[in-house]
């Protein structure tokens, strides 16, 4: 029997380790993505405990710029050039206005740019399996109030949860809804899923709203649960051919009526292509 293979971007904690188990449960050999070669390596012994066919590559980089996301890019394609699943599950939650050594918010460079990057340069391993890319996304794309071009170059001042953070994953869901098209000519899936209030360690950071941290412990679940509501999603969006879909907690539900503008999905890929330095590469390069 042929063993798929999926690669998982911030893979050494809480919903991304989750996955990383819930997958190699699935039988899929694994390439993990993370910051930490220390925690990557005691994530991969982890894993090879009682999972003794398990095959698991480590790759570790930053996507806090253009360069470094192709670097990632370049890494995981060596590691699996055939592969079947790729979930952009990396992201940054911040209180602070981070700037990327690019010049960009940190949010849009880590929650955005990156996963395009990704998305464009590991589109020949997922063609060759009809494969499927899943985009880790929030409940707060819908407390974004807006999005354009110039929120993408320049987001909310509001550092907390419903500012720049909602901003850029309300952009990354619009991206992934806007390449399903042209990704579906080379068979692969896109799916933007949001796991659900979530216990991680970037819901327990300052950049949560008050109110959130107070009630985290009733209200947010494992990271487990997490993981399992984005596979139930992306086992399904595939079923059903929703390619470009959004869900959350398992479910299908409509982005925010204004960013259905194709004006804005423009914006988003042109604004992508623009800081990922890769020329000519997909839409509204």
């Amino acid at each position: 029997m042929i063993r798929k293979t999926c690669a998982i971007t911030g893979a050494t904690g809480g919903i991304g380790h989750a996955l990383a188990n819930a997958l190699a449960e699935r039988g899929y050999d694994l390439v993990l993505h993370g910051r930490s070669p220390h925690k990557l390596e005691a994530l991969k012994a982890t894993l090879l405990t009682g999972h003794d066919e398990l095959k698991v590559r480590l790759v570790t980089g930053d996507l806090d710029s253009a360069g470094g996301a192709q670097q990632v890019a370049g890494e995981i394609a060596a590691a699996a050039p055939i592969l079947h699943l790729l979930i952009n599950n990396a992201g940054i939650l911040s209180e602070n206005a981070e700037v990327s050594p690019d010049g960009l918010d940190m949010h849009m460079q880590v929650n955005l740019v990156a996963p395009f990057i990704l998305m464009q340069l590991l589109k020949p391993c997922l063609a060759a399996t009809g494969g499927t890319i899943v985009n880790v996304s929030s409940g707060a794309v819908f407390r974004a109030r807006r999005l354009s071009a110039k929120i993408l170059r320049h987001p909310s001042t509001d550092r907390k949860l419903f500012g720049a953070y909602a901003e850029s994953k309300l952009a990354q869901a619009v991206l992934g809804k806007s390449l399903a098209d042209e990704f579906a000519k080379d068979r692969i899936a896109i799916v933007s899923a949001d796991p659900g209030p979530t216990k991680t360690s970037m819901t327990a950071s300052d950049a949560m709203p008050k109110l959130l941290k107070l009630l985290r412990p009733l209200l947010f679940r494992p990271p487990e649960r997490g993981a399992a509501n984005i596979l139930h999603a992306t086992d399904d969006a595939v079923r059903h051919n929703r390619l470009g879909a959004y869900f959350t907690k398992g479910r299908e539900k409509q982005l925010p009526d204004f960013a259905s503008d194709q004006t804005i999905a423009a914006d988003v890929l042109k604004f992508c292509a623009e800081h990922s330095g890769l020329a000519g590469r997909g839409a509204g390069a």
